[in-house]
């Protein structure tokens, strides 16, 4: 019984880590997607600080796409 027990636990958890990986792969394509633009195509540095507030927006409870696509503009546009 114990040995059946832990074998589920095992599997749950290694569900919930897969399931855990997918949604950071996600937000970081949608970073890298939104930072994809004007002087972040060229500048490293500005990319680099965009994806970090893009990320930081896509990660909030209540993220919104389109909010954080104008915070990437803020930042790779010039304004």
């Amino acid at each position: 019984m114990k040995l059946s027990g832990l074998i589920l636990i095992s599997a749950f958890a290694g569900a919930l880590s897969v399931l855990g990986c997918g949604d950071n792969n996600s937000v970081s394509d949608t970073a890298n997607e939104l930072c994809n633009r004007k002087l972040c195509q060229t500048n490293d540095v500005l990319r680099n600080e965009c994806l970090e507030v893009v990320t930081a927006c896509l990660n909030e409870p209540n993220a919104n796409r389109d909010e954080c696509a104008i915070v990437a503009g803020e930042k790779c546009d010039g304004g």
